[in-house]
């Protein structure tokens, strides 16, 4: 019984290393997490909307590294005005792309 308490903030690292029991049911996310990491290819049509303000160095001009990632890239467009928050920044861009984003399923 002791061991069940400990074993519920062991950070994840040292839990692996350890060799103990699967993780927790709160931590099913982090799962979602290995594999986004390992940067699967997004299948699903996209927009991508780069912004020159996100405080991440602007954006490339170059889109291969978009087009290689997203294999329905639609646009690619890069957002003057806005930073990490592109929702708040610029609505205009934001709701332009998602209702552009059906039209181009067609």
């Amino acid at each position: 019984m002791l061991a069940k308490k400990w074993q519920s903030w062991i950070p994840i690292q040292l839990r692996s290393k350890c060799c103990l029991p699967s993780l927790p049911r709160r931590f099913a996310a982090l799962a979602t997490e290995r594999l986004l990491a390992a940067r699967p290819l997004i299948a699903v049509p996209a927009i991508v909307l780069r912004t020159v303000a996100s405080g991440f160095g602007p954006p490339l001009r170059n889109p291969v590294a978009d087009q290689a990632r997203f294999a329905q890239l639609i646009d690619r467009r890069i957002v003057k005005g806005a930073g990490h928050d592109l929702p708040a920044h610029r609505p205009d861009m934001m709701a332009d792309a998602l209702l552009r984003l059906p039209e181009a399923r067609n």
